[in-house]
């Protein structure tokens, strides 16, 4: 039998599974058809460094490529070495052994996720960085691409080199900031297989990494990976296919996974540079008809708006905390009095009185890689002229599909039937449109639409748009948003629960007699939950870390789970509902039933 309140959440929110925000998986790998009887990998995953900064979900992106590599390539457990957290000596080791069992005319895989840095400050070589590497010479403990390329190609028995990489080399690391103080090079862009691994056969090698130059590369925590390999990882699930020419064949290609691994960086907020170079960029990477579609425009643009919100915070925080340092010192200066003080004083107003953060963020549009297919297909005989009228007659169906007449178009959004040339009308509509009714009726049809149609990310998304851009007066919209959140992510998304709950208490007087105490009496429960749930995870937390932060928020969670539920306890009496639940939480929360009976 369904709880009440379980039921009440079911009804109120879409049947989705997943939490907008999040990602999609990039494991475990896709079983494939591809097979490397001869082929052997090693994997190097270096997170954890003893001077540098952290290297972000590095250690996670190797255990993803090491399940790539057995699952989707079809490569034998026992020639694929997983090396983590390893100094120099010990990666050329692991790649020396690992080449030896690469069998005749095989592919040697090399694969690398950590920090990199150049061997000289104008140029040099690029090295990745052992897990000794000194903060006042990072580049002292690095093995360079070349050694790799020349100790892989000395072995006569194999037949291709792939080398991929996800580290940057200018020095910073995957949250912008310098790895070691003083850390940053200058890195000229790899124009091709030589500016990498240096004079070698490059019909034998394939280079494939994340940043051409000085790109920056990051992290993606919503995917708990580097933002290059979860994309990459992707792409050869089947994101890829048909990715240069818009002609999918089952199969990817180290050229389609590199343009799509390109376009979707940006689409999350990731300027990238990434390599493909040298050998066969035609080389077949995955195939089979389980390959997966590729995830939805509007969950990309969803992930790559909390990034930007999260680096501005990230930010905005780095600079407070850059500022309260400086002030100490100020003050210290300051209370000595004096021209010296005065002068302290003047300096700090003048460096931090006017400062302001600018946040550069890459954009894609999707016209661009439309662009790029139709120039793919170009220089095949017979295909441009066709290629040009089918995109063209795309665009004019586009174009020419009106949205002028909301009213009219409710019937197909009810039954999640808005054509593409429809949904993209509308959504010019609620970018340009002026009048505050139109633009929030467009809105909405665009919203009724996706939850019929069972889209969850794109529903989610264009609810968060609506009620953080253009209109939070419906309560039953957003109490349906807190819901969702709630089913999906009770602790991940708590705080956004509670906020989006208060949201929908603030407007509850829209709500007729029959909804109020029903409703009200479900965000009460609704916020009471939450905060519930996020004491408990707050003081399972403390028991591995008692400092005085983690015991402080244990608590400030616990005093609004017993003030919520105390509220909701009261509202329980007060509208003659069953006060059960309401009371069990209050009490578990308060230490003592006293303090909820009392009324």
């Amino acid at each position: 039998m369904i709880p009440l309140f379980l039921g009440l959440l079911l009804s109120l929110a879409p049947a989705y599974a997943q939490a907008t925000a999040r990602a999609p998986a990039v494991s475990p790998a896709l079983q494939g058809t591809s097979s490397g009887p001869g082929d052997a990998a090693v994997v190097i995953g270096n997170e954890e460094y003893d001077e540098l900064s952290q290297s972000m979900f590095s250690r996670s992106d190797a255990r993803a490529w090491s399940d790539w590599l057995t699952g989707a390539r079809g490569l034998r457990s026992n020639r694929v070495s997983l090396v983590q957290d390893a100094r120099r000596v010990d990666m050329l080791k692991a790649i020396k052994r690992g080449l030896s069992k690469v069998g005749r005319g095989g592919t040697a895989w090399v694969v690398y996720s950590g920090h990199g840095a150049m061997s000289a400050p104008e140029g040099g070589r690029r090295l990745l960085l052992g897990k000794e590497a000194r903060a006042d010479a990072p580049w002292a403990s690095g093995l360079s691409l070349d050694d790799i390329a020349r100790e892989a190609l000395r072995n006569r028995k194999i037949g291709r080199l792939v080398l991929i990489v996800d580290a940057g080399f200018d020095g910073r690391g995957r949250d912008g900031l310098e790895i070691a103080p003083g850390a940053l090079r200058t890195v000229a862009p790899a124009e091709g297989v030589s500016d990498l691994v240096g004079k070698v056969d490059e019909s034998r090698v394939v280079v494939w990494a994340a940043s051409r130059g000085a790109e920056p590369v990051t992290g993606l925590s919503s995917a708990g990976l580097g933002a290059f390999t979860w994309a990459s990882l992707g792409a050869l699930r089947g994101w890829a296919d048909g990715e240069v020419d818009g002609s999918p064949d089952q199969q990817v290609s180290l050229m389609e996974a590199d343009a799509y691994v390109l376009q979707t960086l940006r689409e999350v907020g990731s300027a990238s540079g990434n390599v493909a170079l040298g050998g066969p960029i035609d080389l077949v990477l995955s195939e089979g008809t389980a390959l997966e579609a590729p995830p939805a425009a509007a969950l990309l643009a969803t992930i790559s708006d909390q990034r930007r919100s999260q680096r501005l915070s990230e930010a905005q925080a780095l600079l407070q905390a850059e500022a309260a340092a400086f002030w100490q010192h100020t003050l210290d200066l300051a209370r000595q009095g004096g021209e010296e003080g005065r002068q302290a004083l003047l300096g700090f107003v003048s460096e931090f009185g006017g400062k302001q953060l600018t946040l550069t963020w890459p954009v894609a549009l999707p016209e661009v890689r439309q662009a790029r297919q139709l120039l793919a297909r170009y220089g095949q005989a017979g295909e441009a002229k066709e290629a040009v009228q089918e995109v063209v007659a795309v665009a004019r169906q586009v174009q020419e599909e009106s949205c002028d007449d909301l009213i009219a178009l409710e019937p197909d959004s009810m039954m999640g039937q808005l054509s593409e040339g429809r949904k993209a009308c509308l959504e010019r509509r609620v970018a340009t449109e002026r009048l505050q009714t139109a633009r929030e009726r467009a809105s909405l049809v665009l919203i009724v639409n996706a939850q019929a149609a069972g889209d969850r990310e794109g529903w989610a998304s264009l609810v968060e748009r609506h009620l953080d851009r253009i209109s939070r007066a419906d309560p039953n919209l957003v109490m349906q948003y807190a819901v969702y959140l709630f089913t999906v992510a009770p602790v991940e998304r708590g705080e956004d629960v509670i906020h989006w709950a208060e949201v929908a208490l603030e407007n509850k007087r829209r709500w007729d007699v029959d909804s109020y105490t029903k409703n009200v009496a479900a965000l009460q429960r609704l916020r009471a939950e939450t905060a519930y749930k996020l004491w408990m995870d707050a003081d399972k937390n403390t028991r591995n870390d008692n400092s005085e932060q983690a015991l402080w928020l244990a608590e400030e969670w616990r005093g609004l789970a017993k003030g919520y539920a105390r509220e909701w306890l009261e509202y329980m009496w007060a509208s003659g509902q069953d006060p059960e639940r309401a009371l069990q939480v209050c009490t578990s929360a308060a230490g003592t039933v006293e303090f909820c009976r009392a009324h």
